[in-house]
């Protein structure tokens, strides 16, 4: 078994999460990192808000088409922080654009369950996973039974959330947790793929983010149903025209997401 060295942070009153955003050009990147104090519960709720916040900002600014989010934590998300009633994953299941997580060290539990919420996750080659809440006698509260059926499949799933067992990038990868494995900088991986997916029409990569998701609840027939309208609407904005243009052309589209 794998051993794994554990967040040391004192107690949930200790531990302030703080979040800080950058914009680059089409890319919105977010942040999670620490400070350290004595906090009331209120306090330590408040950073809930912030992401909703910065997420939401994210959302409704034009000129980003893409959102990672990263954290300097030594697990992505320590699992005695504070949510209070809010649930990460309705937070993040309410943008539209594409959500790049980047682990840079370890995701464990809320963590875990936080990368699964999220579209396309890449991680560090040396990045262990567990999610092991049957260890504190409590299950997954944030969508880890849900999702994680979703992504590895039942009997996958039911071994790693019953075991609470810790298991390694290439393991993850292998499963279908994580699509890219870095052995360097996993957030310069995740830049590289948020760069990838914004040199395609955004309204287009929005469309499909929003078939894929809603088909998983929809039968087939359903599904198809959607997917068709929504090209159907693409076909009259300025980047179908673009895309159209440039490829008759043999030249690179210059898209604008309208």
């Amino acid at each position: 078994m794998v051993k794994i060295k554990r967040l040391k942070n004192k107690n949930m009153h200790d531990l302030r999460i703080k979040i800080k955003t950058k914009k680059d050009a089409h890319l919105g990147i977010l942040t999670l990192f620490t400070g350290e104090g004595e906090v009331s519960q209120t306090d330590s709720e408040k950073w809930v808000w912030d992401l909703e916040d910065a997420l939401e900002t994210f959302e409704h600014d034009e000129t980003i088409w893409v959102v990672l989010v990263t954290s300097e934590l030594d697990t992505f998300l320590p699992d005695q922080i504070v949510l209070g009633s809010r649930s990460l994953g309705e937070i993040l299941d309410n943008i539209t654009k594409p959500i790049i997580c980047s682990v840079q060290r370890n995701a464990f539990d809320l963590g875990f369950e936080f990368m699964m919420s999220c579209d396309i996750s890449v991680c560090r080659d040396t990045s262990q996973f567990c999610i092991g809440h049957l260890k504190k006698g409590d299950i997954p509260r944030d969508g880890g039974t849900q999702r994680l059926p979703r992504i590895v499949g039942q009997g996958r799933a039911l071994e790693l959330l019953l075991t609470g067992r810790t298991f390694d990038a290439s393991e993850a990868k292998e499963i279908g947790l994580v699509q890219y494995v870095s052995c360097c900088d996993s957030l310069d991986l995740g830049v590289d793929v948020a760069h990838r997916i914004i040199s395609n029409a955004p309204i287009s990569v929005k469309y499909i983010k929003e078939s894929v998701k809603s088909g998983l609840d929809m039968t087939l027939n359903q599904g198809l149903v959607l997917e068709a309208d929504l090209s159907l609407i693409l076909q009259s904005t300025e980047d179908r025209s673009e895309g159209l243009g440039s490829f008759f052309d043999k030249r690179k589209p210059k898209f604008k997401g309208q």
